[in-house]
């Protein structure tokens, strides 16, 4: 068990799957205005997981700047407070990717609203890890920062390379590129729709421009 699906499980457990004042994201995560916040500095965190007592507990985390934070689901306690599920874009490793927290931690000053997430900017990887968690290809927002990485990191999460490409593909199908300007690469799944990353859909995938295709990954 990853240890970011560990602390989603143990989180639940003191939220209960019925919260009372539950909401989520799930209708707006395909309309690019998702609720994102960046670390300006580093920054310390307290995700809420259970003990071997059941007990609540929080751990301690440094979050690196230069990492994202998006908003997937909130939920109100059976305490009265509101916690909410975060995903965590980050380069660096050994962070767990999907967690719960207080609300009230993402007001600190070292965390800014990131202005571009509520105009609809393209951060293509995050999209479409949104997208994979909202359809139930994945159980957690896959870690990494950069779209590239994906190419390590679906394989462990059910997904195989598969010979057909951005041309051909299959419905769920994800490809995943190397390159781009600032060599983050990209990444885009073929909707029902047409190509999804995050700013609408497009009836053909991104040029290749710049940026060399890697491979195509399906679900297992």
């Amino acid at each position: 068990m990853s240890r970011a699906f560990s602390l989603m499980a143990a989180a639940l457990m003191i939220l209960g799957a019925g919260a009372a004042g539950a909401r989520t994201n799930e209708d707006t995560l395909l309309d690019t205005t998702v609720r994102s916040y960046e670390a300006t500095t580093t920054v310390i965190l307290h995700p809420v997981t259970t003990g071997e007592n059941g007990a609540t507990e929080e751990l301690t985390l440094e979050i690196p700047a230069g990492s994202y934070l998006t908003e997937i689901e909130t939920r109100r306690g059976a305490d009265g407070v509101d916690y909410t599920r975060v995903g965590l874009d980050t380069d660096a490793v050994n962070l767990p990717s999907d967690f719960w927290l207080r609300s009230s931690e993402l007001l600190q000053s070292g965390l800014r609203l990131d202005i571009g997430s509520l105009r609809g900017m393209t951060y293509c990887y995050r999209y479409v890890k949104l997208y994979l968690l909202k359809k139930g290809m994945v159980k957690v927002y896959l870690p990494g920062g950069s779209a590239w990485m994906a190419k390590n990191t679906l394989p462990k999460h059910g997904f195989v390379k598969v010979k057909r490409g951005p041309q051909n593909p299959k419905v769920n199908d994800v490809c995943v590129y190397s390159g781009g300007p600032s060599g983050h690469g990209h990444i885009e799944v073929r909707a029902p729709q047409g190509w999804y990353y995050g700013y609408g859909y497009s009836a053909k995938p991104i040029s290749r421009n710049g940026r060399p295709l890697i491979a195509c990954y399906a679900k297992r």
